[in-house]
């Protein structure tokens, strides 16, 4: 709680009101798509604006303040086998979400208990783990390289397969990672000398 009370930023309002303006960002976002039917320019602003981050942001708060006494998917779910049952759940969410506006509304809050669904999987196999502390030390390389893998796989592999094009797009871009993470020690080594 000292870390959410020390950032100056963010409005020390009470939960229920974090929630009452996510409900209205998403109103907001339902009266969009009836109204603007043409070319939906305005609901896409708005879906990348502060109107489309506000109900993910103000559930993290909310989350934050109350992980603990809430019975909260990560905290009631140390099953593992609950929590492999919920990785299908959220992920089939997640798909069928980008087959109707409405319930795609809600893909971000499925990815996020997705991912409080894998975080306890992958601490409890450490099989899991060694392979994402392995992936973690590239991760400013692969911040870096990303934008540049995706723009070159998905112009290549065009009309291919949505699938094919995630699986290639990630592997070359851990390829690339580690190839640039190589050169930037090499040079570090050359001007060091």
């Amino acid at each position: 709680m000292a870390i959410c009370n020390s950032i100056r930023f963010v409005p020390q309002f009470k939960d229920e009101k974090y929630c009452f303006l996510g409900i209205i960002c998403i109103v907001i976002q339902l009266v969009t798509f009836w109204v603007d039917t043409e070319e939906q320019a305005m609901l896409s602003y708005l879906r990348h604006d502060f109107i489309g981050w506000f109900p993910l942001f103000a559930l993290g708060i909310v989350y934050y303040r109350n992980h603990q006494k809430v019975g909260f998917i990560p905290t009631i779910a140390d099953n593992f086998l609950l929590n492999i049952l919920g990785i299908f759940v959220f992920v089939v969410f997640i798909i069928a979400s980008q087959l109707n506006f409405i319930f795609g509304l809600f893909a971000p809050f499925f990815a996020i208990l997705l991912y409080f669904s894998l975080t306890k999987v992958i601490a409890a196999n450490n099989m899991f783990k060694v392979i994402f502390i392995w992936i973690g030390k590239y991760s400013a390389f692969i911040f870096v390289i990303h934008p540049m893998a995706r723009a070159i796989v998905r112009r290549l592999l065009e009309g291919h397969s949505l699938i094919l094009i995630l699986i290639i797009y990630v592997a070359t871009t851990l390829l690339f990672s580690m190839l640039y993470e190589k050169m930037s020690d090499c040079l570090k080594v050359k001007m060091e000398a």
